[in-house]
């Protein structure tokens, strides 16, 4: 058998006493982390969850790179896609890598004294090396897949805060409701232009009410972000009705020169409804 073979065989039958060792040696101060828990449900996933690492990181010293690498990408995906560590910062758990990677390098010395002290010196640094690197890999890896599923989670949310700022509610199959609410500054009125004009669009919308009651004031540029609304939905085949537009908002328009000569003006929403029956 190859000194390979024997060394991950080694650690397989080892893999569940660094499990243990691991948990009783773990110290987490955040409350939050999954390793805080005193659930023993939850601490026995932890030690499986470790458990299962070994194995897969064990084969290393056997498999080729690749096949080795596309067996510990269903293990970061297990750990990440896990709901216990979503409230656990990454470098909480990139601290616990680096501490498999301190017991790997403890566990080769054992190896070496009580199996096979006789492995060149040459022979022992490759083998350091080999698991250095491949935890550094897998530390790596784990940060980026991290990362990119926090990015996609703050992108689901934007999306749901883009829907939230500029709600387009269908009345009838061609009628629609803008209501603005809140302050709006250069950055919310951008994002009210875009999702306004998808989603009339989406929604085959020939007509839509833009209720300003709810808006408190904007400044020059937020106004030349609503009168720049009106005539894109023009061009997209959308009637714009504005309604409860305040007196300020009003002045705002007039000092800026912005006219609404052909766009129907309401005071309330209910009277900008009722003229259209």
């Amino acid at each position: 058998m190859s000194t390979n073979q024997l060394i991950r065989d080694y650690f397989v039958n080892h893999a569940a006493e660094m499990a243990n060792t691991w948990y009783e040696t773990l110290e987490e101060s955040d409350k939050e982390s999954a390793y805080a828990t005193t659930d023993p449900k939850e601490i026995e996933e932890l030690k499986s969850q470790t458990y299962e690492f070994h194995l897969c990181f064990s084969s290393i010293f056997v498999e080729d790179r690749n096949t080795w690498e596309n067996t510990f990408e269903v293990w970061i995906d297990g750990v990440i896609n896990d709901p216990k560590y979503f409230r656990t910062k990454d470098a909480r758990v990139v601290r616990e890598m680096m501490r498999y990677r301190e017991q790997y390098t403890a566990y080769l010395k054992r190896f070496y004294a009580e199996e096979h002290a006789e492995l060149s010196a040459n022979m022992k640094e490759q083998l350091r090396e080999l698991v250095t690197n491949g935890m550094d890999q897998i530390i790596l890896s784990y940060v980026e897949k991290s990362n990119r599923l926090l990015l996609q989670k703050l992108e689901a949310k934007e999306s749901i805060i883009n829907e939230l700022s500029a709600p387009i509610i269908s009345l009838n199959k061609s009628s629609a409701l803008l209501p603005l609410i809140g302050e709006i500054d250069e950055e919310r009125a951008a994002v009210i232009l875009e999702h306004s004009l998808e989603a009339c669009a989406k929604k085959q919308v020939s007509e839509l009410f833009i209720d300003l009651s709810g808006v408190a004031g904007i400044d020059t540029h937020v106004a030349h972000q609503i009168f720049g609304l009106i005539r894109s939905l023009k061009l997209i085949g959308v009637q714009p009705v504005l309604a409860g537009m305040r007196p300020e908002i009003a002045q705002t328009s007039v000092n800026l020169g912005i006219s609404f000569q052909d766009v129907p003006i309401a005071s309330s929403l209910a009277q900008a409804m009722d003229q259209k029956h």
